[in-house]
């Protein structure tokens, strides 16, 4: 059963977004409001008034006068709109004998140094940087490659009990855990016949209905199913016995630990038609994942020949209850990848943000021109942005290709800035009652030299508070991350 968000007993029943019951006035988990959706933004009110202004309700019979609709902190003038990211040049590229196909990237900032693992065709390796743009790839004296430990393997196609590596998916930094597994990774990995037979004895009836990796294979041939690893410090791993679910999704899958919720979440390839979709699952058991529900798939609002390829899910660093998504589509007509960015207040419900897509292709020939696919992990980078690392291609997908291929890259945002709430001229909108920490108001804006922002605050009866009326506040105008309202 989940644990309500806002620590109440939930006994009578097991809602999967137990948030949409969260009691007034909401708590900022992460002590800020940042305006990737609508979720603390009040939608207004309104009466109907007659001339004498006098209110007469919704429902009544025999009006003698015109009504007039009347607003009540009504929001108007604003809208959201996506910012498009500014994409560096590469910092890691294929140099190593055993890297011939980089893919998958998954960051960690963790005590000061950015640690990266990333995904070749039969191995994940792992690198760092103190920068995040000049990086070591160490000799770990863990893998044997080639007849050699002089690499930066930490999991191989032959990981003791045999895991059988096949697909990089994330590897994330786990809270909750003692420190023999602080460390988890998920990946792809190939079944033995003897291993499927263990996992359908523990959990009978819990086979995906795409496990195979064919659609004719029997149950008596290798699969492909999600595996998870632990580890102490990111390097030496111990691999899961049995599968975290037996579900074929040759993409770069992605889990994290939601500490809201208080379990872990998954996000899948699923199915629906046959055609790519994104499925979701969460357990308070990392070993073991019931079978994926379908929260996205390839509705009317796509082209006929896009499928959702990759998942591309991340929070705000600092800030575990403001999740984003950066589906990646796979435009089949054209063979490339473009992407499309969601949000969601719980990890649950999810919403497509409007305007432009928040990375672009590389122009012409470019290293990145081909097709582009976000990494797993945003983090703060140095001069006031955050970061994803993604994999860019000079070629389109399915071209064909021999070793050598994929570049690593950051897709940047200044600080706060993912999403705006964007006024054109006047705007006007009062945010939902809200419990926070602290006594100063800070706010991320840009506004044109003719532009300016006020604030008011007001209390539980919607009157200013004295002394924090519009009136009151200090002009703010310019561009600013982190300005203090006086």
């Amino acid at each position: 059963m989940l644990d309500s968000p806002s620590n109440h007993s939930t006994e009578a029943t097991a809602l999967l977004t137990p948030i949409q019951y969260e009691p007034k006035p909401y708590l900022l988990r992460s002590n800020s409001i940042f305006f990737h959706d609508w979720r603390y933004v009040f939608e207004g009110n309104f009466n109907w008034k007659t001339t004498a202004e006098k209110e007469e309700g919704r429902y009544f019979k025999d009006l003698k006068e015109p009504a007039k609709w009347t607003a009540i902190d009504m929001p108007y003038g604003i809208r959201l709109r996506t910012v498009q990211s500014q994409n560096t040049e590469p910092f890691l590229d294929v140099g190593k004998p055993w890297e011939e196909h980089l893919r998958h990237p998954s960051v960690v900032l963790d005590s000061g140094i950015y640690r990266l693992w990333y995904g070749t065709r039969k191995n994940m390796c792992y690198a760092e940087s103190d920068d995040a743009f000049t990086w070591r790839k160490p000799r770990l004296g863990i893998q044997e490659i080639e007849g050699s430990k002089h690499n930066n393997v930490v999991i191989g196609m032959k990981m003791p009990p045999q895991p059988d590596y096949f697909n990089l998916g994330n590897v994330f930094v786990d809270p909750s855990a003692p420190a023999t597994e602080r460390y988890k990774a998920l990946y792809m990995r190939r079944i033995a016949p003897d291993v499927m037979k263990a996992f359908t004895a523990k959990y009978p009836g819990e086979l995906s209905p795409h496990y195979q990796d064919g659609a004719d294979e029997d149950i008596e041939k290798e699969v492909l199913a999600v595996g998870g690893a632990v580890s102490a410090d990111g390097l030496r791993w111990k691999p899961t016995k049995l599968p975290l679910t037996v579900h074929r999704a040759d993409t770069q899958n992605m889990m994290y630990f939601d500490e809201v919720r208080n379990t872990y979440v998954g996000y899948f390839r699923t199915h629906v038609f046959r055609r790519r979709s994104i499925g979701r699952a969460e357990s308070k058991d990392f070993r073991h994942f019931p079978l994926l529900d379908t929260i996205i798939w390839p509705d009317a609002s796509v082209g006929p020949s896009d499928v959702w390829y990759s998942i591309g899910r991340v929070s705000y660093p600092g800030a575990p209850d403001y999740h984003l998504m950066f589906a990646g589509a796979w435009h089949v007509t054209e063979d490339n990848w473009y992407h499309r960015p969601a949000t969601s207040p719980d990890g649950v419900m999810w919403g497509w943000v409007p305007g432009e897509r928040p990375i672009t292709l590389g122009d012409g020939r470019a290293w990145d021109a081909g097709c582009i696919s976000m990494g797993a992990g945003m983090v703060a980078l140095p001069g006031d942005r955050v970061g994803i690392p993604y994999t860019g291609y000079h070629i389109p997908h399915k071209y064909p290709r021999s070793p050598g291929l994929g570049k690593f890259a950051w897709a940047t945002w200044q600080k706060g800035r993912v999403v705006a709430l964007e006024a054109e001229e006047r705007g006007e909108f009062i945010t939902k009652r809200v419990r926070f920490e602290g006594n100063t108001l800070r706010v991320n804006v840009n506004t044109k030299h003719v532009g300016s922002l006020a604030v008011e605050v007001v209390g539980e009866g919607g009157k200013p508070i004295e002394g924090r009326s519009f009136a009151d506040c200090d002009v703010i105008s310019g561009d600013h991350l982190d300005k203090v309202v006086t």
